[in-house]
């Protein structure tokens, strides 16, 4: 999904059991603000809030791009 798309801006990013992994095994196929746009997802902020945290962070919209395209993230509909 288009993170331009403002549909996905309201979308709520998880983290994969890659992600996970990433972050506890720290394997290095990670760069440090593709890391910290990764801790930014809970579960609960859309795309449009990690996006906003991450700019605040370091990191940007192309990490976060990154991170869904490679797996580590996916995008689920915000429910009503």
């Amino acid at each position: 999904m288009d993170l331009n798309h403002a549909t996905a801006l309201h979308a709520i990013p998880q983290r994969t059991p890659l992600a996970d992994d990433e972050l506890g095994t720290r394997t290095g196929k990670l760069s440090q603000r593709h890391r910290t746009a990764l801790l930014l997802i809970d579960g609960r902020r859309t795309v449009a809030q990690v996006l906003s945290l991450c700019e605040l962070a370091g990191a940007t919209r192309t990490h976060l791009e990154q991170l869904v395209s490679e797996g580590f993230v996916q995008l689920q509909e915000r429910r009503a």
